[in-house]
């Protein structure tokens, strides 16, 4: 769905259609590198999937560059462009799991932003940049953990009794 930014009102129900083909469980979009995308995480699909900004017309994989990869991504869900406008995907299965990847403008893989259980990551599932540094829930480690704009470990923000999920920071900066 499209909805208006300023006054939350739905423009289009059906901004990107259901798509069995391409979609399974849509986790996260957002606005790609350039403007001109919006870039869909799929947990199932394991790939992070690229569609018309103005149109809601498929393009293709974007992440990772070349196609699915489970040796990358695996279990996917949160996603965020990063301060230096790289892709920034959770990891919470397979063999890089418990860590965030990171992939340039094009969605070719560069490495790992968070190393694998940095901090106590346990299965990710989305990631915040605050401004000066990244908040990533663990469902599995059951906290909030900070680390900083090279992705090196901080200190947990908070402990959360089950599963966090969703983050996002209020206006006040909360």
């Amino acid at each position: 769905m499209a909805f208006n930014p300023e006054t939350g009102d739905l423009v289009d129900a059906d901004f990107i259609p259901a798509d069995p083909i391409n979609l399974s469980t849509p986790i996260c979009s957002l606005i790609g590198p350039g403007g001109d995308n919006v870039l869909v995480s799929d947990q199932i699909n394991d790939v992070v999937q690229q569609y018309d900004l103005l149109t809601g017309a498929y393009i293709g994989e974007f992440a990772p560059a070349g196609g699915l990869d489970n040796s990358i991504i695996d279990n996917i869900r949160g996603i965020i462009r990063s301060h230096n406008d790289t892709l920034l995907v959770t990891v919470g299965g397979g063999t890089n799991a418990d860590s965030i990847a990171e992939f340039d403008t094009s969605g070719n893989y560069m490495g790992d932003f968070i190393a694998n259980g940095s901090g106590g990551l346990g299965s990710p599932f989305d990631v915040l940049y605050t401004g000066t540094d990244y908040l990533v829930g663990g469902i599995n480690s059951d906290a909030i953990h900070r680390y900083d704009t090279t992705g090196s470990y901080l200190d947990d923000l908070s402990s959360i009794d089950s599963f966090p999920e969703q983050i996002t920071q209020a206006s006040n900066g909360e």
